[in-house]
């Protein structure tokens, strides 16, 4: 089976977005324009911790879809900590966050996808760039090709055993600790691309 991987620098609930009520919904809307550009409905995407937190699973979705936007703006307005961007004549204004500025705004408008999902796994209590306690979920040996450093952009399609996905759905998730975590400073994670 084959999976997109890539590195998940920075964890703070907004790229990406869960929200954790009755039909918990998960939006990767912002960084990551590379993923958000190919990733298709029914791929699975996994997101690593970096080496200096172990490379755990943060998370595991299956695109569910993707919304442009557009849709998104008028499906969820300003109700999701990912919703930064409202839609103006050929163009979008960057709403006031605490999580991107001007300086990522090039970077995530370059996708016009929100990629989507009700069906994920969520295992990384938040975490900031540099942190080094352990987040996340153990890969055992059998899923070790996942474990690599800074992968970036399109993230990468990793060949996994077939029962890696099975695996995931049998462990305990942290959707009950998630938090969104609102920083002092602009989002930098310097690894949005």
């Amino acid at each position: 089976m084959r999976i997109r991987a890539y590195t998940l620098t920075v964890n703070v609930n907004h790229a990406p977005h869960v929200s954790n009520d009755s039909s918990p919904l998960f939006t990767l809307a912002n960084c990551k324009p590379g993923i958000r550009n190919v990733a298709k409905k029914g791929e699975w995407i996994a997101a690593i911790t970096p080496k200096n937190m172990g490379y755990r699973l943060a998370y595991l979705m299956q695109v569910g879809d993707s919304w442009t936007r557009e849709e998104y703006w008028q499906k969820f307005n300003r109700s999701r900590a990912d919703s930064i961007y409202k839609p103006t004549n050929g163009g979008y204004k960057l709403l006031k966050n605490p999580f991107h500025d001007a300086d990522n705004s090039v970077t995530d408008t370059t996708c016009n996808r929100v990629l989507w999902s009700h069906r994920f796994y969520y295992f990384a209590e938040p975490y900031e760039l540099g942190e080094k306690t352990a987040r996340g979920l153990t890969l055992p040996k059998k899923y070790g090709s996942l474990c690599r450093s800074m992968r970036t952009r399109y993230g990468y399609l990793i060949d996994v055993p077939n029962d890696f996905v099975e695996w995931v759905m049998k462990q305990p998730g942290k959707l009950d600790k998630l938090a969104t975590l609102y920083p002092r400073d602009n989002h930098s994670c310097g690894q949005c691309q």
